[in-house]
């Protein structure tokens, strides 16, 4: 199994020190505003598979990853964590849930990001809303896996990026507005690795620009950014050198 992490490049399982590059951090958005009032009872026309109802708390002025636990998914292991909820004047460890990557919150009350089901084995999206004291889980969008894409919610919580990879040796990236999961922008595909282990990276530089890029080769990256209109989409060089690969909108 190729495990390109050693190298020179980031992973898609970049959850450690080995990781060369974070992806981009949200701003802090509390004063930001959103069209989400609550937890949508479905999306991507799919329902809630499970909701989980808990008491109101307390406006949410940040959050972070603890319990670290490692996990084997196969022959990869990786860290599973809780989520620590910080208060005005308390922290809460939101319960019955466990994450792989630090999620989105949106404005003080809502919380966006990848749930690990251990009954089954499985990844799901989840949304919590601390007004409505209640966490959904969703399925993922047919084309997310997210086994091996780690998707990144915008920071006002409107649109999903991530990057698509069904499993014939190729990759693109893809934005999607949440929670409708109305397609809003497809990169070009380009030729991925022959590997298990899929590099790769979807952030936010911030609420409506995005960045998302993907291993071409073993030391090579192709990145894409949006233009400002969104209208055409340009790409950049990363690591020692990269193909430059023109986008349009999809």
């Amino acid at each position: 199994m190729a495990m390109f992490a050693l190298r020179s490049i980031c992973i898609v399982w970049a959850f450690t020190s080995i990781a060369c590059r974070q992806k981009p951090q949200s701003p802090n958005l509390r004063a930001t505003a959103t069209s989400l009032e609550g937890c949508p009872d479905t999306a991507g026309q799919k329902s809630a598979v499970k909701v989980i109802h808990l008491a109101p708390n307390q406006p949410i002025r940040a959050v972070s990853l603890v319990d670290s636990t490692l996990h084997d998914f196969g022959e990869v292991g990786r860290s599973v964590y809780g989520l620590a909820l910080h208060h005005d004047s308390s922290i809460d460890t939101l319960p019955n849930l466990v994450t792989i990557d630090k999620p989105t919150l949106v404005g003080d009350s809502l919380l966006l990001g990848i749930a690990y089901d251990s009954t089954a084995d499985d990844f799901l999206l989840f949304c919590y809303s601390e007004r409505q004291g209640q966490i959904n889980f969703y399925a993922p969008l047919e084309d997310l896996r997210l086994a091996v894409s780690i998707p990144s919610f915008s920071p006002d919580g409107e649109e999903l990026a991530y990057l698509e990879f069904p499993g014939d040796e190729t990759g693109r990236g893809v934005v999607r507005k949440w929670p409708s999961g109305e397609l809003l922008v497809q990169t070009p595909r380009v030729k991925v690795p022959a590997s298990d282990v899929i590099g790769g990276w979807a952030g936010w530089i911030d609420p409506k620009r995005f960045e998302l890029a993907i291993s071409i080769s073993d030391t090579n990256y192709v990145r894409f950014r949006p233009l400002s209109d969104r209208v055409g989409f340009t790409s950049h060089p990363y690591a020692r050198s990269c193909s430059m690969r023109g986008l349009t909108s999809a």
